[in-house]
């Protein structure tokens, strides 16, 4: 079993409670190609799960009190959605108790995990572009149906929230605001090109895109990354069945005839020349 490496003379206890990642965590989380969900996907569902203090198990007693960071749950349940044998669940979670990033306790038939949030935090968010990587692997679990729009949506709101804030305070006038900004059409192209790899599908793109994309979120101020996550998940199933949005019954119904025709349009241009990738 991988051990902690502990340094009794360097980290005082505060310092502890707030360090990185640890080589014992990282050595831990390390992916397997037999997995159906790697070791970070299942870690990282973990805390979607912990953080929504939403999540229960059928049939368990509707008046237990959760606190935040955690959540009821079998291990049969989570052996189904990571597509992993229960062993192997157990394994998992045995191991990260032991290095301290879960807590567990019996409930009737199912568990309480507990989650430490100042962890999670400490683990994956260091700097802004932490969180922006932090999204993108959010994406893709969210492409792979492993996590909701609203969780990723709600990511993205947080890191531009953060972001402006961060240009505001330096007192440098509307040009990094403006950069930031500008930067919101460069990550959707990031993650439409995602799902193009994703689907096995490569693409050149022009940078004429950007325009469409402000128009259809929000020119000149932060998108609604609700609205930008949404359409990105109907242009991955519009590319995956290589059928135009304005045919597909769930966009009549949620979006305006100028909305349509320009997701139209980004579909047309992202599946435009698109091939499949030789491997």
């Amino acid at each position: 079993m991988t051990q902690m490496t502990h340094h009794p003379n360097q980290q005082t206890p505060e310092a502890d409670r707030y360090r990185g990642v640890d080589r014992s965590l990282l050595e831990f989380l390390k992916p397997k190609a037999e997995e159906r969900y790697s070791k970070l996907e299942a870690y990282c569902d973990l805390l979607s799960k912990a953080s929504s203090g939403a999540y229960q198990s059928p049939g368990t007693d509707g008046a237990l009190l959760l606190l935040p960071g955690q959540f009821v749950a079998t291990i049969s349940e989570l052996a189904r959605q990571w597509q992993w044998q229960r062993a192997t669940v157990r394994q998992f979670i045995s191991g990260l108790t032991k290095l301290g990033q879960l807590s567990v306790e019996p409930y009737s038939k199912s568990f309480i995990f507990s989650v430490n949030l100042e962890q999670r935090l400490s683990l994956l968010i260091e700097s802004p572009d932490d969180i922006l990587d932090f999204c993108a692997m959010q994406f893709i679990r969210f492409i792979k149906g492993r996590s909701t729009a609203k969780e990723v949506a709600d990511s993205y709101s947080r890191y531009y929230d953060l972001k402006m804030n961060m240009v505001k305070q330096e007192g440098y006038g509307g040009i990094p605001a403006r950069r930031v900004l500008n930067q919101q059409a460069q990550v959707f192209d990031s993650l439409a090109v995602s799902i193009l790899r994703y689907l096995n599908q490569e693409k050149e793109l022009p940078e004429e895109l950007s325009d469409s994309v402000s128009l259809l979120f929000g020119k000149d101020h932060v998108w609604d990354w609700h609205k930008v996550i949404d359409s990105l998940g109907i242009l991955a199933k519009a590319i995956s069945g290589n059928t135009k949005p304005s045919y597909m019954d769930e966009v009549a119904t949620r979006y305006s005839k100028a909305e349509i025709v320009l997701l139209d349009c980004i579909f047309e241009h992202y599946i435009s020349g698109s091939h499949p990738t030789t491997m």
